[in-house]
């Protein structure tokens, strides 16, 4: 059985407030190379399909499908990779897909067509599959890359943003200290590591709760569950 369900999950007030500035990330720069490179007068639509991830026990997968889009004009260039100026980017919709033994249940995950590259991946259950945590990239218009971290709750299908590093430039996704407690390193771009090595941010998920510690920190699981497959680009049309 294929469900398509309408989410009333609203992003604009999300996505006002992240973290981490730079220009393209890990799993980010397949799609947007994608979209690019040396199709930068053409208008380039694709769908990509993120890492997916499953459970310990095989029964739930979940990965996000992302339809994006650039509108190139005459007199944009590119530097082999990315389109200059890097405008005119879109997403033009986004979905959490959950498989769960025999059904398939896509949520449609905003309501409006931002004016960016919206790209998500999964990272873990949590301990007793109720939730996932995933990170996401955002690829704005004129070049930079907004990155930070959310749970989904797989039963509620209720979206929550995480507030990590707030006071940083960039938040990093470390691990689980215990069942309900993830860790988040928070960093400064150009600073001496050796001044920001102590600098966490634990969230915990029982209250929704972020607090700040500044000392090492023992790292107990990577993550629940694991990825079974890549992010790949599943469809891919050039006008």
């Amino acid at each position: 059985m294929n469900k398509t369900i309408l989410s009333n999950a609203i992003f604009m007030t999300f996505f006002l407030s992240t973290v981490s500035h730079g220009y393209t990330h890990n799993e980010a720069s397949l799609p947007i190379r994608a979209l690019e490179g040396d199709n930068c007068n053409r208008v380039v639509e694709l769908i990509y399909q993120s890492e997916k991830l499953a459970s310990n026990d095989s029964s739930t997968k979940v990965y996000f499908e992302g339809f994006l889009r650039r509108i190139g004009k005459d007199e944009d260039q590119t530097d082999g990779e990315f389109c200059e100026p890097a405008t005119d980017r879109e997403t033009l919709s986004i979905k959490i897909v959950i498989e769960n033994n025999n059904e398939i249940k896509k949520i449609e995950l905003r309501s409006e067509k931002p004016p960016r590259y919206m790209i998500f991946t999964p990272i873990s259950f949590d301990i007793k599959n109720n939730y996932i945590l995933a990170r996401y990239y955002l690829a704005n218009n004129w070049g930079s890359v907004n990155t930070g971290y959310f749970t989904y709750d797989l039963k509620s299908d209720k979206l929550s943003y995480i507030k990590a590093c707030q006071e940083e430039e960039l938040v990093e996704y470390r691990g689980f200290i215990s069942s309900l407690e993830i860790a988040f390193k928070c960093s400064v771009y150009g600073q001496d590591l050796t001044e920001t090595s102590f600098i966490y941010d634990i969230f915990n998920s029982s209250n929704g709760q972020v607090y700040r510690v500044r000392e090492r920190i023992r790292i107990k699981h990577e993550r629940f569950g694991e990825i079974v497959d890549s992010m790949s680009i599943i469809k891919r049309q050039v006008f």
